[in-house]
């Protein structure tokens, strides 16, 4: 099962909508709806991975992921390793984007 999560759209193509494709008589479970879901949210990062890989060379060596939607789902961290080619690594800080607003609000 192939699940694209471009809900909203994407930024080259806004019109677009998500959609579920690849269905069959043993992947149409909800077991194969979630890892279709969490395998096209990857696939969305990838692509723009790639687009900043093709344009610079830089090939990713580690991911440093945030957020508690792949902090606490291995099952996402697994699909993200393994689509990138890289391991995934966590910010020392577990909740980002507290952390990154308070920085912000240091005086400089």
């Amino acid at each position: 099962m192939k699940v694209c999560t471009a809900f909203r759209g994407t930024r080259e193509n806004p019109d677009m909508r998500g959609g579920i494709s690849n269905l069959d008589e043993e992947n149409f479970t909800p077991e194969g709806l979630v890892y279709g879901v969490l395998e096209g949210i990857a696939a969305e990062l990838y692509g723009r991975y790639c687009l900043i890989r093709e344009g610079t060379g830089i090939r990713a060596e580690h991911l440093v992921a945030s957020g508690n939607g792949i902090r606490q789902n291995i099952v996402l961290q697994e699909i993200c390793s393994e689509m990138f080619q890289a391991d995934v690594e966590f910010a020392a800080c577990e909740e980002e984007a507290a952390c990154g607003a308070a920085v912000s609000s240091l005086p400089e």
